[in-house]
């Protein structure tokens, strides 16, 4: 299909209430400065979505709830004994090892158990810091304690506090019998 266009041209080069065509670029589109400003923030915006979808491209490569992602796990919660290695490295499923939609939670589709091997040791510097109140007792040795399962352990200032869960400090039995004179 041809279609005839005839061109006409203006003899003014800007409209007519303008002195001039800066006028009326400023008048209708802003300052340079504001030009520049604009065309700032567009290429601001054009970048900030390129890095958006890099970042979305990043979460659907390597967040997915596919696979079970290491975590870093204590070996144990119990104070009273050293463990080595101190930590253990598990692959986990789990809400904050994966993004899954909206509506889903991640979680493991099957478990298995896994053997590892730690030296442990109640390491007499620790026993030692147990017993002269410097470390308190795990929630877990607490329970143990105050079920009678485990036996009231033998403080070297005092008694075992039950309630702190920890032995006195030796300052603790020196501050308790100095406020006798206060």
């Amino acid at each position: 299909m041809l279609i005839n266009v005839t061109h006409q041209q203006s003899t003014r080069a800007y409209p007519g209430r303008y002195q001039s065509f800066t006028d009326y670029k400023q008048a209708n589109f802003g300052t340079k400065d504001a030009v520049e400003r604009s065309y700032s923030a567009y290429s601001n915006s054009q970048h900030e979505r390129h890095q958006a979808k890099q970042h979305m491209e990043r979460m659907i490569r390597e967040g997915m709830c596919k696979v079970p992602k290491p975590r870093i796990v204590p070996a144990s919660n119990d104070r009273t004994k050293l463990f080595t290695p101190q930590c253990t490295i598990l692959h986990r499923c789990e809400d904050d090892t994966g993004c899954c939609g909206p509506t889903q939670t991640c979680a493991p589709k099957t478990t298995s158990e896994v053997q590892l091997y730690f030296y442990v040791s109640s390491d007499s510097y620790v026993c030692i810091r147990f017993k002269e109140g410097f470390e308190s007792f795990s929630m877990e040795t607490r329970k143990c304690i105050r079920s009678k399962r485990c036996t009231v352990p033998q403080c070297e200032y005092g008694m075992y506090n039950p309630h702190e869960g920890r032995c006195p400090k030796k300052s603790d039995r020196i501050n308790e019998q100095f406020s006798l004179y206060r």
